[in-house]
C-alpha cells in the first residue's frame, strides 16, 4: 500500500480504500461506501460534514483538522491525534486512545468493549460530553454543559478536571472510581460505583451531589471538600469516611458500616439538617465534627461521638450502645420523632452537654412521649436542663447526673432500683415549687419597677427573668407578720 492524498472543491466519496497514509481535504462533504483500511495515519479537513461509518473501517492514528459534524467507525483501536468540529464529534471504536485535544459542539466518544484513554483535553462548546467503554481513564480536562463517564464493566480514573457550566448533571458510572481531580457543575453530580470511590479532589455543585458505593466504602482524603445545596452519600457494603460536607440545605449519609472522621479535628459536615444512618458506629475514636440545626441519626452497634457547633434540635439520636453529644449552644431534642435512646445495654451510656447554652425539651404539646433513654445518663448544660413549661420525660435504668445552672424536675423520671442513683447539681425547680411559694398568686412581670406595692398589696410572690421574688415586709400585707408585729 502507498500514501493516499485528495484535494477536492466538491463532495468526496471513498469506496475501498486501502493505504499508508490517508490524506484528504474537502470543500464539500467526505462520505464512504466501502471500507477504508489505513495502517498509518488518516488526516482528513472538510468544510461540511464527514461521515466515515462503515463497520469495516481502520484508520488506526486519525486527525480531523476542520469539519462542522464529524461521525467515524473503527473496527479496532483508535487513536485520535486532534479533532476540531463546531458541530457534533461521534467516534465509535474498539478502544479509544485520545492524545491531542478535540474540540466540538457536542462530543461521543464510544470504546465499546475496551478501555478509553484520554490524555488530552475535550471542550464541548454548546452541547454534552459523553465517553462510554469498559473502564475510562482520564488525564485531560473536559469541559461540557454535562458530562458522562461511562466505564460500565470498567473502572473510571479522574486524573483531570471535569467542568460543567450548563444545566446537565456531570455522572460517573464504574465498577470503581478514583476521582483526583476537581469535579464543578452548575447543576448536579453523581458517581457510581459498583465496589469503591476514593474522592481524592473536591466536588462542587450547584444543586445535588450523590455518591454511591454500591458494594464498597467511600473514602475522602484528608482536605478533600464537597459543597453543594445538598448531598447524599451512600455506601452499601462499606464505610464512609468524611473529608468536609458543606451544604446549603441537607445532608444524608447512610452506610452499613461506620462513619469516620477522616480530616483529624477539622469539622466534617455543615448544613442546616444532616441525617445519619449507620450499623458499625459514627465517629467511634474521633467525633464528627459538625455545624447543624436539626439531625437525625440512627445506628445499630458500636459508638456513637458528634460534636456541633450552633443551636441544635435533636429528631433523632438512636443507638444501641454509647452515644456521646456535645454543642455550643441549646440542644432541644424532641420525643415525637424518636427523641434520645442508647438502649439498656450495659453499654448503653449517655452523655449530652450543652457548653454555653440549655438542654430543652422541644415537645411544645407537652406530651408524656420519653424524651431520653439510657443505661446511664449524664446532662451537663451551661444554663437550664428543661424548662419550666417542658421539663423532660427520663427512661434510665442506672444512673442519671445532671450537671447545670437550673434543672426543672423532669415531668416522668423512670429509674430503678432507686431514686439514690440521681445525683443533681443544680438548683432543682418545679412549677409546684414555684406556685407553693406562700401560697399565693404568681405573677410575671418583666422588671422591678412594675411592683407597685400601693397596687399590688395581696401579691406578695413575683417572677422575674425565672427566678421567684418575694416582696420586702414593708410591701405586703400578712396576717401572721401583722400579728407578731404587735
Amino acid at each position: 500500500t502507498a500514501d493516499v492524498s485528495l484535494v477536492n472543491g466538491s463532495t468526496s466519496n471513498l469506496g475501498i480504500v486501502q493505504a499508508q497514509n490517508l490524506d484528504i481535504n474537502s470543500s464539500g462533504a467526505i462520505t464512504d461506501s466501502g471500507s477504508i483500511q489505513v495502517s498509518g495515519q488518516t488526516t482528513l479537513a472538510s468544510e461540511a460534514n464527514i461521515t466515515l461509518d462503515n463497520a469495516a473501517n481502520n484508520f488506526n492514528v486519525l486527525a480531523v483538522n476542520q469539519a462542522a459534524n464529524v461521525t467515524l467507525a473503527d473496527d479496532d483501536a483508535l487513536t485520535l491525534v486532534g479533532v476540531n468540529a463546531s458541530g457534533l464529534v461521534d467516534v465509535t471504536a474498539e478502544g479509544l486512545f485520545v492524545i491531542g485535544d478535540i474540540s466540538g459542539g457536542r462530543i461521543n466518544l464510544n470504546a465499546l468493549n475496551q478501555a478509553a484513554n484520554i490524555n488530552a483535553n475535550l471542550e464541548a462548546t454548546s452541547g454534552s460530553a459523553e465517553i462510554a467503554g469498559s473502564g475510562i481513564v482520564s488525564n485531560g480536562s473536559i469541559r461540557a454543559n454535562g458530562i458522562t463517564l461511562d466505564g460500565t464493566t470498567g473502572a473510571v480514573q479522574l486524573n483531570g478536571e471535569l467542568s460543567s457550566g450548563g444545566p446537565e448533571t456531570i455522572a460517573v458510572r464504574g465498577s470503581r472510581i478514583a476521582q483526583n481531580a476537581n469535579i464543578n457543575s452548575n447543576a448536579s453530580v453523581s458517581l457510581t460505583s459498583d465496589s469503591t470511590i476514593n474522592q481524592n479532589a473536591t466536588i462542587t455543585a450547584g444543586d445535588q451531589i450523590t455518591l454511591l458505593a454500591n458494594n464498597g466504602f467511600i473514602q475522602m482524603a484528608n482536605g478533600t471538600a464537597s459543597s453543594a445545596n445538598q448531598i447524599n452519600y451512600t455506601a452499601n457494603g462499606g464505610d464512609i469516611i468524611l473529608g468536609l460536607l458543606n451544604a446549603q440545605s441537607a445532608i444524608s449519609l447512610a452506610t452499613t458500616g461506620a462513619v469516620i472522621d477522616g480530616n483529624v479535628n477539622s469539622r466534617n459536615l455543615s448544613a442546616s439538617r444532616v441525617d445519619i444512618s449507620a450499623v458499625n458506629g459514627i465517629g467511634a475514636g474521633d467525633s464528627i465534627e459538625m455545624a447543624a440545626s436539626t439531625i437525625n441519626v440512627s445506628n445499630s452497634r458500636g459508638s456513637v461521638d458528634l460534636e456541633n457547633t450552633g443551636d441544635v434540635t435533636i429528631e433523632r439520636l438512636h443507638n444501641t450502645g454509647g452515644i456521646v453529644f456535645e454543642s455550643i449552644g441549646d440542644i432541644s431534642i424532641n420525643p415525637l420523632t424518636g427523641g434520645v435512646d442508647a438502649g439498656f445495654n450495659d453499654d448503653s451510656i449517655l452523655r449530652i452537654e450543652s457548653v454555653g447554652g440549655s438542654i430543652l425539651d422541644a415537645d411544645s404539646a407537652n406530651t408524656n412521649d420519653i424524651d431520653i433513654t439510657a443505661s446511664i445518663a449524664t446532662f451537663v448544660a451551661t444554663n437550664d436542663f428543661g424548662a419550666l413549661r417542658e421539663p423532660f420525660s427520663i427512661n434510665v435504668r442506672d444512673r442519671v447526673i445532671i450537671v447545670a445552672t437550673r434543672n426543672w424536675t423532669p415531668r416522668e423520671l423512670f429509674i430503678s432500683p432507686s431514686s439514690s442513683n440521681i445525683q443533681i447539681n443544680a438548683i432543682d425547680l418545679s412549677l409546684t415549687d414555684l406556685f407553693g411559694i406562700g401560697g399565693g398568686e404568681l405573677v410575671e412581670v418583666e422588671s422591678l419597677s412594675e411592683v407597685n406595692p400601693a397596687v399590688f398589696t395581696n401579691v406578695k410572690n413575683y417572677l422575674f427573668d425565672n427566678i421567684s421574688i418575694r416582696l420586702p415586709s414593708d410591701q405586703r400585707y400578712d396576717e401572721d407578720e401583722i400579728s407578731y408585729s404587735q
